[in-house]
């Protein structure tokens, strides 16, 4: 395995902790299904290398990234990640510039996606936290290659409105459809986003105010859930669902209630 395979062809900065990295591997990009993560990291500096004439491969630390890119855009991915400070690796991919090498593990893995479920007659509604929001953005820009299902309704909670990431994306995707809401949510904001909700975002499951905000009801029969993001969100988020009779996915028992713990 070579240390590294990969070259960063683009590096957003949104703000001194938000980033968005895009990704080349050599050789062309495997197929994957939005939703789904890859593995990207960097040799380890401290790993010491023993004297030999043949020294083995560098260790290399890597981390699992959510692709925010759709399976439609050829040649690259794109990872859309918060800077952990005092952690080993976020802080050296902070630092890479454009052009520099790093590894990827150029292969789709997990099971959080859409792949083989059938969305005709369902609304999707999906909630984020932070940079949870990435596997919905692969699968949002694939919907609008491949199609939309009937509703989709994408909820974005994060503290501060400049940790939305991409919000103007999806205001302007939100403007060309009559199927696609966005809601931004704010939690350390003295006003709400235009448009959103200052607070958590698990406010819009009390199933009165859904209805007030989307004009139908939040109920199983018709809408399937898709939560991305730290776990107490989702401890509450499927607690408070439950109680709507919403039941958790999985092969052996289908359900219309999806999620993924995202640390």
């Amino acid at each position: 395995m070579n240390d590294v395979n990969a070259t960063l062809i683009k590096h957003q900065n949104l703000n001194e902790g938000l980033g968005i990295l895009h990704v080349r591997p050599d050789g062309g990009l495997s197929p994957f299904h939005a939703g789904q993560f890859m593995m990207a990291g960097l040799p380890d500096p401290l790993d010491e290398q023993p004297a030999k004439e043949q020294a083995r491969p560098q260790k290399v630390l890597r981390r699992a990234y959510s692709i925010a890119s759709s399976p439609s855009q050829n040649g690259h991915v794109e990872f859309f990640v918060v800077r952990v400070d005092g952690g080993r690796l976020t802080p050296m991919l902070w630092d890479l510039k454009e052009g520099d090498r790093l590894f990827l593990d150029n292969r789709g893995r997990g099971h959080f996606h859409l792949e083989g479920l059938d969305l005709s007659g369902d609304a999707l509604l999906m909630l984020a936290t932070g940079t949870g929001l990435a596997p919905f953005v692969a699968m949002i820009r694939e919907f609008r290659q491949k199609g939309f299902p009937r509703r989709v309704i994408l909820v974005h909670g994060v503290r501060h409105r400049g940790d939305l990431g991409y919000e103007e994306e999806f205001r302007s995707l939100a403007a060309e459809r009559s199927d696609f809401e966005f809601l931004p949510v704010t939690s350390r904001e003295d006003a709400p986003p235009e448009g959103g909700l200052r607070g958590h975002l698990q406010q819009i499951l009390d199933p009165e105010s859904f209805k007030n905000h989307f004009g139908e009801a939040l109920a199983p029969a018709h809408m399937r859930v898709l939560l991305c993001g730290n776990p107490a969100m989702i401890e509450n988020s499927v607690s408070r669902l439950g109680l709507l009779g919403f039941t958790r996915h999985s092969k052996k028992e289908p359900g219309n209630l999806h999620f993924e713990k995202y640390w």
